[in-house]
């Protein structure tokens, strides 16, 4: 894992204040939990498809 993604640097980044909107009562679990979701299946589909555009190329 590259700890110097931006991919991973923003995903994190977004992790995070999601996580402090939820301990400071700014949002429920539930939508928490869906952010969280979406931020990193979009990091995972964002990677899937960087290698295999490198492969393609």
């Amino acid at each position: 894992m590259n700890l110097k993604s931006r991919k991973l640097l923003c995903a994190t980044i977004c992790f995070a204040c999601a996580s402090a909107a939820l301990l400071y009562g700014m949002a429920e679990f539930k939508d928490w939990a869906d952010f969280v979701k979406w931020i990193f299946g979009l990091y995972a589909a964002g990677n899937v498809g960087e290698h295999v555009a490198k492969k393609k190329i």
